[in-house]
């Protein structure tokens, strides 16, 4: 379920979501499972005398502590041999909920090119000592006559960096 508010006048859209409500309906086994439900709201806003509109989402309202149980949160220290435990900060904790993303459409009509950050990605799917561009995101995009063509490449960790293409367009305007 969701709900979305949107003003022209100021050039802002917000949206909250109610994501995965439900249970499984058949299971694999024998016990039934319930699904992730998650809460997000997300705000959007495109700036009066310059061409780009930012974006902002805020993920998992619904749960705080979000990180990753596969990651290390602890290791030996090798002068000493005492395990050391890692504590997350706060401020971490609160970035992995923040997805970030931007659109530039500099003609105001047929180009985009578009830009992200997510933080969760980064924390949880980077290797420390090869981080590359894992959490971050880009894409252009070209409106051609009734059609969209777009094109977006975001880097997940380094064996996986997802290309995608797709074309759209509004069926109503061919009087469908």
């Amino acid at each position: 379920f969701s709900t979305t508010y949107y003003d022209a006048s100021k050039r802002v859209t917000s949206t909250l979501l109610l994501k995965n409500m439900g249970r499984q309906l058949s299971s694999y086994t024998s016990e039934k499972e319930n699904v992730p439900f998650e809460i997000q709201f997300a705000v959007s806003k495109e700036l009066a005398h310059l061409p780009f509109r930012y974006h902002l989402s805020y993920n998992n309202l619904n749960k705080f502590d979000i990180k990753s149980p596969y990651k290390l949160t602890s290791q030996t220290n090798l002068e000493t041999g005492e395990l050391e435990i890692k504590e997350e900060t706060f401020a971490k904790t609160f970035l992995r909920h923040i997805v970030i993303g931007g659109e530039l459409n500099p003609f105001r009509k047929s180009l985009f090119l578009r830009g992200g950050f997510n933080f969760q990605r980064r924390f949880d799917m980077n290797i420390t000592t090869f981080p590359a561009m894992v959490g971050f995101s880009w894409g252009l995009g070209f409106k051609v006559s009734k059609f969209r063509l777009d094109y977006s490449r975001s880097s997940y960790h380094l064996s996986g960096t997802p290309n995608n293409f797709s074309i759209a367009t509004n069926l109503s305007t061919f009087g469908i």
